[in-house]
């Protein structure tokens, strides 16, 4: 990975009332679960580039004897998966307070390529009313 210079947006949230989107996400019986690092990278990073995050570094753990952390620090905040293969289960987790990054999208993909019986998001507000802190 390459480091990259990040140069921030004036305007960097979605709109004036809030600060940030946080995806938190539950995929139940995923079908193309892998149980390895580079696998699992590979994808939670094209996630990332179809959600038009920008990519400052990834740190990956392997736990014996299965399940995959990886944390992918964005410009825009973080993004990170935890896999139970065990459980043919998927946490995942994504913070943007980019007005260019869609989160939803990395969902999306994620859900595609890991073919999960049953997912559960929950979208949270960050910085609610931050206008009226500053």
């Amino acid at each position: 990975m390459s480091n990259q210079i990040y140069i921030a947006d004036e305007e960097h949230t979605e709109d004036d009332r809030h600060i940030g989107r946080h995806l938190v996400s539950d995929m139940w019986k995923c079908q193309k679960l892998a149980d390895d690092v580079e696998s699992l990278e590979k994808i939670i990073l094209n996630a990332c580039h179809v959600a038009n995050a920008t990519i400052l570094g990834v740190s990956s753990h392997k736990f014996e004897p299965q399940g995959v952390t990886i944390m992918v620090l964005l410009a825009e905040s973080h993004f990170s998966l935890h896999s139970w293969p065990e459980y043919e289960y998927v946490a995942i987790d994504v913070f943007t307070c980019g007005k260019n990054m869609d989160p939803q999208s990395a969902i999306d993909y994620l859900e595609d390529r890991l073919k999960p019986e049953k997912v559960e998001t929950k979208k949270i507000i960050r910085g609610e009313n931050y206008a009226q802190y500053s």
